[in-house]
């Protein structure tokens, strides 16, 4: 149920969120890597009784246990609010784009330093994206880029991660969830917020509301001594500056209520499969110690 949730309907790709260790277990079928539509209309069918998706690619693994496709279909994804593991995931009224963000609720070793990351998909494309695992036996700097802050979609304070490393595999000094909203939808738009609060007492709050198609996030940053940036991870594209943010392939990110923020745009790294690293365009806003609000609206052309 939980996967149903988190695979985008149209592509089958997932939030290339925390740690991905390549496995692909019982492969019956002729979908790509990333491709979660397989697993997941098996499990709907031995468990639920019930199809998620009407194509072909998805049925292939139930052909070859001999399972019958049911005729019975799950409910449509909606947005949630899943506290027990720290996600939520939003839904756009029209359907055509949805989120899925972190919140530090940890009951056993966090992985990334990813709280409030936020993924954004469009009509099967994720648009702004985290840079995954690549892998656990990897060289430095890759070992600790990856899982850290600034491989996501969130404020990192003072150049630093958001949970100390005290080991290969173990963070520590946790962020703690202050805040973390229902979901609040009306007729037109939907909106949801949560905030945390780090060890050495830096706060970051997220509020995300779309409506009509667009997305608007309000981020308030409070605690940090020299600077904070938030970073926005986009699809490989052209982009170009314009007057108040950038644009390219499909999207245009645009701020507001924010004093003078400085943006770059700088090349970074991603990997969708084990041991595999490719390149991709971030966007950088800088904030100062007189900078605590930065807002984002996000449009798709």
């Amino acid at each position: 149920d939980w996967l149903y949730q988190m695979v985008d309907e149209r592509s089958g790709h997932a939030p290339n969120i925390g740690a991905n260790d390549g496995a692909c277990l019982l492969g019956l079928n002729s979908a790509s890597y990333r491709d979660f539509r397989p697993s997941v209309q098996l499990a709907a069918a031995v468990f639920r009784d019930a199809r998620a998706y009407d194509s072909h690619v998805a049925g292939e693994s139930l052909a070859w246990l001999g399972i019958p496709i049911p005729s019975n279909h799950l409910a449509a994804r909606t947005s949630r609010v899943f506290p027990d593991g720290g996600w939520v995931t939003i839904h756009a009224r029209d359907r055509r784009s949805w989120a899925c963000l972190r919140f530090p609720v940890y009951r056993f070793r966090p992985s990334h330093a990813d709280s409030l990351h936020m993924d954004l998909w469009h009509d099967g494309d994720n648009v702004l994206r985290d840079g995954g695992s690549c892998g656990y036996a990897v060289g430095e700097p890759w070992h600790d880029y990856f899982p850290g802050t600034a491989s996501h979609n969130t404020v990192q304070f003072d150049g630093r991660d958001q949970m100390p490393r005290i080991g290969r595999f173990l963070y520590g000094a946790w962020p703690v969830c202050t805040d973390v909203g229902a979901i609040v939808g009306t007729a037109s738009s939907t909106h949801w917020s949560a905030s945390y609060r780090d060890a050495r007492r830096c706060e970051h709050d997220r509020t995300v509301n779309e409506e009509n198609g667009v997305w608007t996030i309000t981020d308030t940053v409070r605690g940090f001594r020299d600077s904070a940036v938030l970073r926005w991870r986009l699809r490989p594209g052209n982009y170009q500056r314009e007057a108040r943010g950038v644009g390219g392939a499909g999207i245009h990110l645009h701020f507001r209520d924010a004093r003078g923020p400085q943006m770059k745009l700088v090349e970074a790294w991603e990997s969708h499969r084990y041991h595999e690293m490719t390149a991709l365009p971030v966007l950088e806003v800088s904030l100062g110690p007189e900078v605590t609000r930065v807002i984002t609206e996000i449009r798709f052309s």
